[in-house]
């Protein structure tokens, strides 16, 4: 069985540290605080490498599956 390689690459792995603490605390302000950075700094982590981490809006279904209408 041959091991994957790690990948060493600082910038990727801040790139998912940072994405990860956004979508866990869904907060610039706790994420930053998480990270142990600002909150500036993690703004321009975010327009830097583009990252999506907001999630999408419910319209007021509970229990939604992406994807998934009552109308289908």
């Amino acid at each position: 069985m041959e091991k994957q390689e790690e990948n060493l690459n600082i910038e990727y792995n801040w790139k998912i540290l940072v994405t990860y603490a956004l979508r866990k605390y869904q907060s610039v302000k706790v994420a930053s605080q998480h990270l142990g950075v600002t909150d500036r700094t993690v703004f321009r982590y975010i327009n830097e490498w583009d990252i999506k981490w907001k999630k999408p809006k419910d319209n007021g279904k509970k229990n939604s599956i992406p994807g998934m209408d009552e109308e289908n």
